[in-house]
C-alpha cells in the first residue's frame, strides 16, 4: 500500500456530519460569549454610533467563530479518518516500511554511512520515484499534489525516525555487544521495530506532526482575530465613548 492508497477507505461520508456538529457546537458558543458579554456590560456604549456599531458583534462573532469551525472540522475528521486507516492496514503498512527500510539499511551499510540522514538521502536518491510523483500530467489535481508533497517529506521524516532509533539504541549496546556484526545489530533492531509494531507507531506520528502544525497556526490566527472586539471593548473602557 502506497501513501496515497490510504485515502482509499475515507468515509467521506463522514464529513457531513462532522461540519454540521462543529457548526453547531461553533454557533453555541459564540452565542454564549455574547450573552456573557451583553451581561456584564462589556457591549455597553455612550455614544449613539458606538451603540449601532457594537451592535455588529452580535453577527460577525458567530459567522467568525463558524468559519473557524468549517477550517478545523475537515482537518480534523481527515485525521481521524486516516488513523483509523492505518490501524486498519497495520500489517500491510508494516510489511512495506520494513521491506523500505531494510533495503535503506543494507545500502547505508554497503555505503559505510553512518548519520541517520545520509542513509535516508542515499536511499532516497537512489531509488526511482513512484508512479504518483513521477505524474505530471494536467489532470493531478491541487489536492492530490499536495499530497504527493506530504508524501515526500513524511517519507524522509519516516525513514530518518526509524535510522535514528536503530542507531541510537546500537550506540547504548555496541560496548556489551563486540562480537556481532554491525548487520546483525541492524537486522536486530529492526526486526524489534516490526515485531512490536513501533514503525506504524512512528509512521503516525510523523503523520499527525503535520496536523499539529495546521492545527497549531489555526488556533493561533484565530485568536489573533479574537483580538480586534477585545481590544475595542478595552478602549471604549479608557475613553468611554
Amino acid at each position: 500500500m502506497d501513501f496515497i492508497g490510504i485515502f482509499s477507505d475515507i468515509n467521506y461520508s463522514s464529513f457531513v456530519l462532522v461540519f454540521v456538529k462543529w457548526i453547531l457546537l461553533a454557533l453555541a458558543v459564540s452565542i454564549l460569549i455574547l450573552i456573557l458579554c451583553y451581561k456584564s456590560g462589556f457591549f455597553k456604549r455612550n455614544t449613539k454610533t458606538a451603540r449601532y456599531l457594537v451592535k455588529a458583534y452580535f453577527i460577525l462573532i458567530p459567522v467568525y467563530f463558524i468559519v473557524f469551525a468549517i477550517k478545523y472540522a475537515p482537518v480534523r475528521n481527515l485525521q481521524y479518518e486516516i488513523n483509523h486507516s492505518i490501524d486498519k492496514h497495520k500489517q500491510a503498512i508494516t510489511n512495506y516500511a520494513s521491506d523500505v527500510a531494510g533495503r535503506m539499511i543494507s545500502d547505508s551499510l554497503v555505503m559505510q554511512q553512518s548519520s541517520a540522514q545520509d542513509m535516508v538521502n542515499y536511499f532516497l536518491a537512489s531509488v526511482p520515484k513512484s508512479a504518483d510523483s513521477d505524474s505530471q500530467n494536467g489532470t493531478k489535481n491541487f489536492f492530490h499534489k499536495y499530497l504527493i508533497s506530504i508524501e515526500q517529506n513524511l517519507k524522509f521524516r519516516f525513514l530518518v525516525r526509524i535510522a535514528e532509533k536503530v542507531l541510537v539504541s546500537n550506540a547504548s549496546e555496541y560496548l556489551g555487544l563486540h562480537k556481532e556484526t554491525g548487520k546483525s545489530l541492524y537486522q536486530t533492531k529492526l526486526h524489534d521495530l516490526i515485531k512490536k509494531g513501533q514503525i506504524v507507531e512512528i509512521f503516525k506520528k510523523e503523520l499527525n506532526t503535520y496536523f499539529s502544525h495546521y492545527y497549531r497556526i489555526l488556533f493561533i490566527l484565530f485568536l489573533l482575530g479574537l483580538l480586534i472586539p477585545v481590544t475595542e471593548i478595552i478602549l471604549s473602557r479608557i475613553f468611554r465613548y
